[in-house]
C-alpha cells in the first residue's frame, strides 16, 4: 500500500520502516490526546486523613460513634480494607485499636 502512494518514490522504506512509521503517528495522537483531557480528580497525592481532620475535631471526645458501611475503604490508621467508619469524622477504621489510636493525640 505505501508503494503505491507518492511518497514511496522521495522516501524508500521496507516494511518494518512503514510499520515504525504507522506507529510512531498513532502514539503521538494518543499523547496529544492524552493530554488534552484534564482529570476530574485533583493530581498528585492526597494529605493522610490525620492532618485532612483538624486536631480540635479529631480529639475531642464527643460523638465519635462507629457505623458499619457496605462498600470496604481503607482504614486511616493501618492502611487495611475496612467496612467501619467514625460518624463524626467520616474516617473509616477498625473497632478496636485503629479507632482509638486515631482519636487519641499524638
Amino acid at each position: 500500500m505505501y508503494r503505491a502512494t507518492p511518497a514511496s518514490e522521495y522516501i524508500p522504506m521496507d516494511l518494518v520502516a512503514v510499520q515504525r512509521a504507522i506507529a510512531d503517528i498513532y502514539l503521538k495522537r494518543s499523547h496529544a490526546a492524552a493530554r488534552l483531557e484534564l482529570p476530574n480528580h485533583p493530581v498528585g497525592r492526597v494529605a493522610k486523613l490525620d492532618r485532612r481532620i483538624p486536631p480540635a475535631i479529631r480529639c475531642d471526645g464527643l460523638d465519635h460513634l462507629v457505623e458499619h458501611i457496605s462498600k470496604q475503604r481503607r482504614c486511616a490508621q493501618c492502611g487495611k480494607k475496612v467496612k467501619q467508619i467514625c460518624l463524626k469524622c467520616n474516617v473509616p477504621l477498625h473497632r478496636k485499636y485503629c479507632f482509638v489510636a486515631f482519636h487519641t493525640p499524638v
